[in-house]
């Protein structure tokens, strides 16, 4: 039964891409939040430039926000990667947000061209799974007719004795 077989191994190409997808889904929608709140420390970093001599107010959760005066001068404190931490100027922040920003869309394109990818040869997959499926069950049934044989739908259907109320034999028995 190489069919049976064939169906089989489509069966776990099936599950494995399906589990593929699953993955890039979660990293996608992972990526998605980092991206936002990325564009969202974008703004306000770019709302600092504009306004240097403006207050600041940094959230320290549950509605509580704290008043900070900025001087002219001062930076924000950026992670450079490996857990290393720097005070930057506004200056060279912004275009390292924006470049962190543009590699975390650039991966989120080549991780939705992989989920589509992924997607696209699921459904090839199951097509094929489909028209194997389909082929197999023609198989069967002209199995089963050609088991039944040429003449064994001829058969003359066995006569019924017919009885009276009372069960007795009729006299048609």
């Amino acid at each position: 039964m190489a069919d049976a077989d064939e169906l089989q191994q489509l069966a776990k190409l099936v599950e494995v891409n399906r589990g593929r997808m699953s993955r890039l889904s979660e990293q996608i929608t992972m990526l998605e939040k980092a991206a936002a709140e990325h564009g969202q420390v974008l703004m306000a970093l770019k709302g600092l430039e504009a306004g240097p001599d403006a207050k600041t107010m940094v959230p320290l959760g549950a509605g509580v926000q704290l008043v900070v005066e900025r001087s002219p001068g001062s930076g924000v404190v950026i992670d450079l990667g490996s857990g290393i931490q720097a005070e930057r100027p506004l200056e060279e922040a912004i275009p390292m947000v924006e470049k962190r920003l543009e590699d975390i869309e650039m991966l989120l394109s080549t991780l939705n061209e992989q989920f589509d990818s992924s997607e696209e040869s699921v459904k090839e997959i199951v097509d094929r799974f489909n028209a194997l499926l389909s082929e197999l069950q023609v198989e069967a049934a002209s199995e089963e007719a050609a088991e039944a044989g040429p003449g064994s739908g001829t058969t003359e259907p066995t006569k019924r004795r017919r009885r009276s109320i009372g069960g007795d034999l009729t006299l048609d028995d």
